[in-house]
């Protein structure tokens, strides 16, 4: 095996991994970092900033495996297409990156176009489903602390007035008392 074909298959063999690895690596973090209950915003920015960086790191590695890809096919191809096709790479990943398994075969690569289409479409799924997850959980979960806040603020107000209604009762009942007083003095007196 020469050192183009060992190149050749590296760099082709990271075109694959990395995407499997960035599809493992985001559903571990939905599985095991996202929270179920409310404890802290920090729980929930956590995996959604690693899903992020999972994703754009994935996007770097994957594109600069195509630079070199390319670079080391059989069929010669000008730095300005390389560059073209690493830029759509960085900007357009989940386009790019099965249209150009679609295009390795005319630079005298394997094409693997079904592969690069399932686990793009793979990536796509889990970055969406654990984002939309996590971010829904998130609002969830400022939700109920809101709704928890609220419901803190109104048994707080519901206390105040009890204590108000006791005190307004005690003021009654001794208004009452004195009441009473006074018609007894009446009474023993006109008596």
């Amino acid at each position: 095996m020469s050192s183009t074909d060992i190149r050749e298959s590296l760099s082709g063999k990271l075109l694959i991994t990395v995407p499997i690895i960035a599809c493992v690596t985001i559903y571990l973090i939905g599985v095991y970092l996202i929270p179920d209950d409310y404890s802290d915003d920090a729980d929930y920015i956590l995996p959604l900033l690693l899903i992020i960086l999972t994703l754009l790191v994935n996007v770097l590695f994957t594109s600069i495996a195509m630079l070199f890809d390319i670079s080391k096919a059989p069929t010669p191809t000008g730095l300005f297409k390389r560059f073209l096709w690493f830029l759509s790479s960085l900007c357009f990943w989940f386009i790019t990156y099965p249209i150009y398994f679609f295009h390795r075969k005319k630079y005298g690569l394997k094409m693997r176009l079904g592969l690069s289409i399932f686990i793009s479409m793979i990536l796509l799924i889990c970055f969406f489903v654990n984002f939309d997850s996590a971010y829904n959980t998130y609002r969830y979960a400022k939700a109920m602390k809101s709704t928890n806040e609220q419901i803190e603020r109104t048994m707080k107000y519901i206390d105040e007035q009890k204590k108000l209604a006791r005190d307004a009762l005690e003021a009654t009942e001794a208004l009452q008392e004195a009441l009473d007083k006074i018609r007894a003095k009446r009474e023993a007196g006109d008596m």
